[in-house]
């Protein structure tokens, strides 16, 4: 998958500056191309998309950042195995 910036993921989401890199992968700012929107991306690291026990643990996260309900924090959660 091509992650870098100015990269469109799925046919949507527009790759704009990376924000952080840790343990599980990548968190970039971006454009959701369909609804006009900024949106926040995180992206697993390619050599974990293999290992079942930490794509549970990408998916649980998912989940649990779902449930947050804050008016600065979009409650919209899309996780997709490959968006490239």
């Amino acid at each position: 998958m091509n992650v870098t910036m100015g990269a469109l993921l799925g046919g949507r989401y527009r790759l704009d500056s990376r924000i952080a890199v840790g343990g599980m992968g990548e968190v970039w700012r971006g454009h959701d191309e369909v609804l006009g929107r900024s949106v926040a991306l995180k992206i697993m690291h390619a050599q974990l998309s293999t290992d079942p026990g930490f794509v549970d643990r990408f998916r649980a996260e998912a989940r649990n950042t779902a449930r947050l309900h804050h008016p600065r924090h979009s409650r919209r959660v899309r996780l997709r195995r490959d968006l490239g």
